[in-house]
This record gives structure tokens, C-alpha cells and sequence, in this order.
């Protein structure tokens, strides 16, 4: 039990993490289209 909460929180930075960079390479495409 103690352990599931213990790898809830490094999965949610991973996604975290994840969906960041995803927002970032969207928005540098973007910049680079748009400029």
C-alpha cells in the first residue's frame, strides 16, 4: 500500500514532465512558423 503511494507521484511528474515538453515543441513549431 505504502508503495503505490510512493510511485504515484514520480508517474504524475512523468507526466507532468512529458506533457510539457509536448507543449513547448508545439509552441517553438508554432514560433517557427509564425516567425
Amino acid at each position: 500500500m505504502f508503495e503505490n503511494v510512493k510511485t504515484l507521484p514520480s508517474t504524475f511528474e512523468t507526466c507532468t514532465l512529458m506533457h510539457m515538453q509536448f507543449i513547448l515543441f508545439i509552441l517553438s513549431v508554432f514560433l517557427g512558423c509564425y516567425f
